[in-house]
């Protein structure tokens, strides 16, 4: 419920910055606009590919778990917009 709250709160603030600067954007486009910013940014340097040629350890098997899952979180976003 909380992390709902914070992303209805960063919309509501990047739709009204927007609007003090007269860009036209609701929520919806807003909202877009942000996932597609995360996406873009985001889910491609969300895997540590620099640590590929490293020994496997259970730290960086669980490392690289988290964090496939995240880019894949990330581009689900992304497929959805």
């Amino acid at each position: 419920m909380r992390d709902v709250l914070a992303r209805r709160s960063r919309v509501t603030f990047l739709r009204d910055g927007l609007g003090r600067a007269r860009i036209a954007g609701g929520v919806q486009n807003v909202a877009t606009g942000y996932v597609t910013t995360l996406v873009l940014r985001s889910a491609f340097t969300a895997i540590p590919v620099e640590r590929l040629g490293e020994p496997v350890t259970a730290e960086l098997h669980e490392l690289f778990r988290k964090r496939v899952g995240l880019a894949r979180f990330i581009a689900d976003l992304g497929l959805a917009l």
